[in-house]
Formats: C-alpha cells, sequence, structure tokens
C-alpha cells in the first residue's frame, strides 16, 4: 500500500468515479486497513474547508449549483489539478446526469483509495460570509482587470493611430470660407509672419503678379526683407519656365526668408523633388484656390496613331483597363506640336503626358486607334499626395470637398489627412446689401452647344441686346464663344475672362453680367468612371463654383459695402444657386430673384434630344484581326461551297485526286 502510494503520488492525478454512497472518508497512506476511517486531523479538516469552496466555485462554473449538487475537487500541493481534469468532470456529468456529484473525485494518487461519506455541509456563520465575501472580491477584481485591459487596448490603438498620422501620414491644412471672407490674405501673413522658403501656387499669371506686389506692401508695413519672385510664362526671360523655376529656387535658397510663386499649371506638371525630400532646406507649399488638376479629353487617330506610336510608349498601370503614357526621348516639344497644323488637336494631351504623373488611356496599343469608330479616351489626375516631400502643405479653397481635384485626393490619396480651418466672413454690412438675381429664361438650360444651334444663337443675340441697354454694367464674361460674339457691343463694360478667383480688382463693380456653361461633357467620361462621381458633381465643381468665384469679385467683396449689387445670369436654375449660396454663407440678407422678360426668350424650349443608339464594345486590334481572319476563313469556305455546286450543276465537277485511267487502273 505505501509503495503504491508512494509511485501514485510521482504520476499525473486522475480521477475516480464511485457509486452513490451515504460517506467518503479518507484513508491515511501508513494506514493497512483501507476501509477504516481515519479521524479527521487539522491539516484533513482545512483540506475539506478548502475542497467545499472549490465544490461551490466549481458548481458555479458547471451550472449545478442551481440543482443543489456540488462537485467536490481535492488539491494535491505537489500537482494541483488542471482544467482538462475539470472538463473530464463535466463530461462525465453530462454522460451520466443521474450520478450524484458527491461521488466525483479527484484523489491524491491512483492508488488512494475513494470510500463513499456523507457530503460536506456548508460553512455556517462567520466563515461562511467570509468565503462569501472571497468570492465576490474575486469577482469584482476579473471585472477591473477586464475593464482595465480594455482601457489599456484603446489607449494603445489610439495613440499607434496618433503615430501613425504624425510621422507617417501627410497633413494637408484647408482654409475654408465663401470668397471675400480673407482666406488668401490669411495665407500671405502666414507666410510673412513665420521666415522659411514658400513656394507659393496661383491659378493665373495675372494673379501671380497681383499677389506679389501685395507680398510686397504687407511686408514693407511689418518691417521685414522678403525675397519675393514671381516665375511665370508670361515674363520676358530666356529659358523655359520650368528652368527658370529651378535657378529661381537656387537664388530663393541664398535667403532666409523668401516666396517663389508659379501657376498652378506648373505645379502639376513639373517635378517638385527638388523642393522637398530629404534635402536641406525643405520648402513649404502654400496653394491659393483649388487648382483644375483633373482634366481629360478624347480623340480618334485612325491615321495619327503612327504618330502615337513613334511617340508615346504605353506601359501597364494599377487601373484595370488603362494604361500610362510615357513620352520617348525623341519626341518633338510642344512648340513643335502647337505650330503642327495637323496635330494641334493633341496639344491638351501631349501637356498632360509630359507632366510629372502623367496621362492614362484605355488603349493598350495605338493599333487599337486605327479601328473603325474608336475613340481614344484619357485622363489626367493631380492630387496634393504629390507635395509629400515639402515641409507642411496648406491650401486657401472655398469649396475643397466638392471639387474635382478633393474628390480625387478622396479615392487616390490614401495617406492624405485633411485638417479643415473655417475663416468666418468680416461683413460688417451684411444685412444692408441688397443683391438682385436676373435671368433671362426658364424654359431651358443653357449649354455651348445650344448656343451653337441657330435657335440657341438667336437666344443668345437677344440676351447681348438687352446687355447693351444695360448702361451701369460692370464687367462681363462667358464661354469663348459667347465672348466673341459679344465683342464690340458691350465696349461700355469691363470684360474679363471667366475665371476671375482671387482677383481684388473687379472689386469697384456693382453690377456683373455671366453667361457660361460648363456642364458635363462626352470627353468626361473617363474621370467619371475613375473617380465615380455624377453628372451633378462635374456641374457643381465646375459651372457653379465658376459662377460663385465670379459674382464674388464685384462690390459685394467689400466687407463695408452698402447698396445694392445686380447679378446677370442666362437660366433660372443658376439665379436659384445663387440665391441658396448667399444665403447659406449669409453673404446678404436682401436676396431678390427677377426675370427678365423684356428679352423675349423667358418661355423659349429646347428641343428634345434623339435618343442614342446604342454602340457594342469595339475591342483592340488584336481581337479584330482575329474576328477578321475568321470572318475571311467563312467566306472562303462558303465561296469554295458555291463553286462546287455549280460545277457539279454543269457536270464540270472533278474530284479529288488523281484522275483514273481508262480501265478502273
Amino acid at each position: 500500500m505505501s509503495e503504491g502510494s508512494c509511485a501514485a503520488r510521482k504520476t499525473r492525478p486522475r480521477r475516480v468515479l464511485t457509486p452513490p454512497a451515504a460517506a467518503v472518508s479518507y484513508q491515511s497512506p501508513s494506514s493497512s486497513d483501507p476501509l477504516t476511517p481515519e479521524r479527521p486531523t487539522r491539516h484533513r479538516v482545512n483540506d475539506i474547508a478548502a475542497r467545499s469552496v472549490a465544490s461551490r466555485r466549481d458548481s458555479d462554473r458547471l451550472g449545478a449549483g442551481r440543482s443543489g449538487t456540488r462537485v467536490t475537487t481535492a488539491r494535491s500541493s505537489a500537482t494541483g489539478v488542471s482544467g482538462a481534469h475539470q472538463w473530464a468532470k463535466s463530461s462525465a456529468l453530462r454522460r451520466a446526469p443521474d450520478l450524484h456529484l458527491d461521488a466525483i473525485d479527484v484523489t491524491r494518487g491512483a492508488s488512494h483509495p475513494v470510500v463513499p461519506r456523507t457530503p460536506c455541509r456548508r460553512p455556517r456563520g462567520p466563515r461562511r460570509a467570509r468565503q462569501a465575501a472571497l468570492g465576490g472580491s474575486r469577482k469584482v477584481t476579473s471585472l477591473i482587470f477586464k475593464l482595465k485591459t480594455s482601457i489599456l487596448i484603446y489607449i494603445y490603438t489610439q495613440w499607434t493611430e496618433l503615430i501613425q498620422r504624425i510621422y507617417f501620414d501627410m497633413i494637408v491644412e484647408i482654409f475654408v470660407g465663401p470668397p471675400g471672407c480673407g482666406k488668401s490674405g490669411h495665407l500671405m501673413n502666414d507666410m510673412l509672419d513665420h521666415p522659411a522658403h514658400y513656394l507659393f501656387a496661383l491659378p493665373r499669371t495675372d494673379l501671380i503678379e497681383e499677389k506679389a506686389d501685395d507680398l510686397r506692401s504687407r511686408a514693407r508695413a511689418r518691417g521685414l526683407t522678403v525675397h519675393i519672385e514671381p516665375v511665370h510664362g508670361n515674363q520676358r526671360a530666356s529659358g523655359t519656365v520650368e528652368r527658370r523655376i529651378d535657378r529661381a529656387r537656387q537664388e530663393s535658397e541664398l535667403h532666409q526668408h523668401a516666396i517663389l510663386l508659379i501657376t498652378h499649371d506648373m505645379l502639376t506638371r513639373m517635378d517638385l523633388s527638388p523642393f522637398g525630400g530629404d534635402r536641406q532646406p525643405r520648402w513649404d507649399a502654400r496653394i491659393d484656390e483649388v487648382p483644375d488638376a483633373v482634366i481629360s479629353g478624347r480623340f480618334r487617330a485612325p491615321a495619327a496613331a503612327v504618330y502615337l506610336q513613334q511617340v508615346y510608349e504605353l506601359e501597364p498601370s494599377t487601373d484595370v483597363g488603362w494604361w500610362q503614357v510615357r513620352l520617348r526621348p525623341d519626341a518633338p516639344g510642344p512648340s513643335m506640336l502647337m505650330r503642327d497644323t495637323h496635330l494641334s488637336d493633341l496639344v491638351c494631351f501631349d501637356k498632360a503626358a509630359r507632366s510629372h504623373q502623367g496621362a492614362l488611356v484605355d488603349v493598350g496599343a495605338w493599333q487599337d486607334a486605327t479601328l473603325r469608330g474608336r475613340t481614344v479616351q484619357w485622363h489626367a489626375v493631380w492630387t496634393p499626395g504629390a507635395l509629400e516631400g515639402f515641409a507642411s502643405v496648406a491650401i486657401a479653397a472655398a469649396a475643397w470637398t466638392t471639387s474635382l481635384c478633393g474628390r480625387a485626393s478622396a479615392r487616390v490619396d490614401g495617406h492624405v489627412t485633411y485638417s479643415e480651418t473655417l475663416i468666418s466672413p468680416t461683413r460688417s454690412g451684411g444685412p444692408k446689401v441688397q443683391v438682385r438675381v436676373r435671368y433671362f429664361t426658364h424654359g431651358h438650360i443653357g449649354s455651348t452647344a445650344w448656343w451653337a444651334d441657330p435657335t440657341g444663337r438667336r437666344c443668345l443675340n437677344a440676351v447681348l441686346r438687352h446687355l447693351a441697354q444695360v448702361r451701369d454694367l460692370g464687367y462681363y464674361s462667358g464661354n469663348r464663344d459667347v465672348m466673341t460674339y459679344f465683342e464690340g457691343w458691350l465696349d461700355h463694360a469691363v470684360a474679363v475672362s471667366p475665371r476671375q478667383s482671387g482677383t481684388n480688382r473687379l472689386i469697384s463693380h456693382t453690377s456683373c453680367a455671366f453667361i457660361y456653361s460648363n456642364k458635363r461633357q462626352d470627353a468626361d467620361q473617363s474621370i467619371q468612371s475613375t473617380l465615380d462621381i455624377t453628372s451633378d458633381d462635374i456641374m457643381q465643381a465646375r459651372e457653379m463654383e465658376d459662377i460663385h468665384q465670379f459674382i464674388m469679385r464685384g462690390a459685394i467683396r467689400d466687407p463695408t459695402f452698402e447698396g445694392e449689387y445686380t447679378i446677370y445670369v442666362y437660366d433660372r436654375m443658376q439665379a436659384e444657386a445663387i440665391y441658396a449660396y448667399l444665403t447659406r454663407h449669409r453673404i446678404a440678407d436682401d436676396i431678390v430673384i427677377e426675370s427678365v422678360p423684356e428679352a423675349g426668350i423667358l418661355d423659349v424650349a429646347r428641343p428634345e434630344r434623339a435618343t442614342r443608339r446604342e454602340t457594342t464594345p469595339i475591342g483592340n486590334f488584336a481581337d479584330h484581326e482575329a474576328a477578321r481572319r475568321e470572318l475571311e476563313r467563312e467566306r472562303g469556305v462558303r465561296r469554295r461551297a458555291e463553286s462546287k455546286a455549280a460545277s457539279i450543276a454543269a457536270g464540270t465537277y472533278r474530284a479529288r485526286g488523281r484522275p483514273r485511267k481508262n480501265g478502273g487502273e
């Protein structure tokens, strides 16, 4: 007995299932009679109490406490009881639900006998209270531990995201607000107050000179010495604009505080790596107004495909169905292309292909452009992600979220984080400004295609005759064809370009006219599919934003202006959009929409468009060649069958093979 017990204590404890009995007693290892119960010693009493606490805990865990039964576990100081034992006990309970649970015990050894005994009674009095309190405190401790763990995990996750944004993501600050609220002034003051090297991009060349003079006057007022140098294509200087910008960059780096002004076009086209990266000093990028950085087009080139094959190389891109356009080393320059009579329509495409990000086309080989009816779609997208090497990037934009550049960046730049700062308008006489928005027609919506039609041209003529009688008209503009048609008839007003964002030179005028349309075109099909945008999104980003910027160049831009401001637009939809815009930004509270019935086109309706016939996909050149060869093969089979039938009918058909001799040999 003694040897067996010693051997058993060295092995892994096991469970022994005994039949239900009334009493279970412990046998001392030194006792010779296994059935003689031993008087419980002090150690045994403590062991029984410990097993009682463990039985209640296991009963709560297994759900046996609800039925009034208990599982008694004998703990061994040498080996203990593992979770696998508890699982085995619960498994045995499920297999024999009628088995008395007090008969399930874990002994100290394999040969340790188990004698039926009466179940232990629950401790009474203060001891039971202490044990209940001990169990409750353990549950509270476990709950607190889980709560602390959850909090630590949340803090770690947030801290990781913060580190990711600070050290790995690119942060772009956007100054938003309605036109005239001082976004550009805030941007220039920030550049003057913090000495560094700034690359300042603006939409137009005339605006570059205007902002350069403004920066110089602000610097003199502050008593600062700042190197300010504008570079654009309208300057009389030797060398290309890219080379002059590079020379200006090198010269500006010799100064402690410098501002280099360029156009949006050069910002989106040139290689910006010399301004940032690991080299010192790192430049800061500042952009006034939203760049027109998403362009698209289409062309047919059944004959020019040979030229395209020699000049542009096509490479696979990450976008499915699109190929990257790369310029070959021996490609002619853009000036030569502009002087060419037959290839001048490819100037915009060539400019996009020469840009740093390049252009994408929907053909994998230029031979596909030679197919009948094939139209080549192309687009080029620039986003602020290209400014990743700069020390900081800030943009002053009135409508960044709804712009095409903003939508493209949200879809393409996954590592760019935008932080918007609202610049509140400083208008003090807002309620004292009365705005009259006048429109000429509510029967149709204007478009360049409609104005090219004879009926639409007559409507345009009616608008011109009415504006010629408005003697107090301040400034006006429109599409290229509209300005050509109006040329020489509105000399009493100032003719400007359609896009006037950022300028303050028209702030003295109290009226304006904008006959303009810039809606979705067939060439926008490529960016619609790529950026997942609708025709309304394109109209909002182009036409409506240009209208908002144009009407806000006059006296309504002045915070101290009080009086009447008149706006002329073509159709009622544009007038209602202006009303909603001025009301939303609280630029004026007294806004009136009026029609111009004396022009005579108020109820003119456009004829409905004929439904376009759906065309089947054209495919590529290789597929067409395979289809052509298959069609030619079928034609050959059909032609030979017809020739055979004709020969048989005429009696001149001769079968294949060598003709037989006389006699059948």
